[in-house]
């Protein structure tokens, strides 16, 4: 249970499954596009269950550390500074989501980047 919890799905991977049950539906009337839509169901699968296992591979190691000061002020700038450390053998693409104080009125913050081995 913990696995599906840890999940992020985008808005990418709903569109992918509604173009499939559109392209499912179209069979029906032309009956040549079932194996095509049976195998990228398929490969859907596949690619699924392999970034799920590397996602949560053991040596995927990612290290976060954050630093603030001991006092934050309404009325000025704060800095807040994350590290990030890939420890893992190879690249990959995180997004950071930090959850903001409801007084600073950022409902949706987040930082994209590509971490590099």
């Amino acid at each position: 249970m913990k696995l599906i919890r840890n999940l992020y799905l985008t808005n990418r991977l709903y569109l992918v499954f509604a173009l499939l049950i559109c392209a499912m539906m179209a069979s029906y009337a032309l009956p040549n596009l079932m194996p095509v839509v049976q195998t990228s169901v398929v490969i859907l699968i596949l690619i699924a269950c392999i970034d799920i296992l590397l996602l949560f591979n053991k040596r995927v190691d990612v290290e976060v550390t954050r630093e603030t000061p001991g006092v934050l002020s309404l009325g000025d700038a704060n800095p807040i500074k994350l590290t990030l450390k890939n420890k893992a053998r190879m690249s990959i693409h995180v997004s950071v989501i930090d959850e903001l104080p409801e007084q600073f009125q950022e409902r949706n913050f987040s930082i994209s980047l590509d971490m590099r081995r």
